[in-house]
């Protein structure tokens, strides 16, 4: 999701927006973890250890697709792990907003474990 309202500045035309972050739940205490960070194969490998068990995961970013994949597997003390996402309301402009907050997103869950997140942008700054 990119923001295209007129630049500030030549370096921050069309950034990025931080819509949201993915939060891993456990059922034991983190205890230690590890990363592989792939930027020529847009994905991530890592492994979280855990009082409970183990919870690895991969994810992956399209090439030319909006979409985001995720996978991971756990040991059986870790069978309960989930992986939810958090959307936020930031500006759509790093540093000090000067712009209205967007509006907050609307959750809705499909087949009883399909979380969609949709969230509404501001067309024009607030004066």
């Amino acid at each position: 999701l990119y923001s295209f309202r007129q630049p500030w500045s030549e370096f921050w035309n069309g950034v990025r927006l931080p819509v949201g972050h993915l939060h891993l739940n456990t059922t034991g205490k983190m205890q230690s973890g590890k990363m592989r960070l792939s930027l020529w194969n847009s994905e991530i490998k890592g492994e979280i250890v855990t009082t409970a068990g183990r919870v690895s995961f991969h994810t992956l970013s399209h090439a030319t697709k909006e979409v985001q994949f995720l996978q991971f597997n756990t040991t059986v003390g870790e069978a309960q792990a989930s992986i939810t996402f958090q959307p936020t309301t930031r500006c759509q402009r790093y540093g000090t907003c000067g712009y209205k907050p967007n509006p907050p997103a609307v959750c809705t869950t499909v087949d009883s474990h399909i979380r969609i997140c949709t969230q509404s942008l501001w067309k024009q700054p607030q004066d």
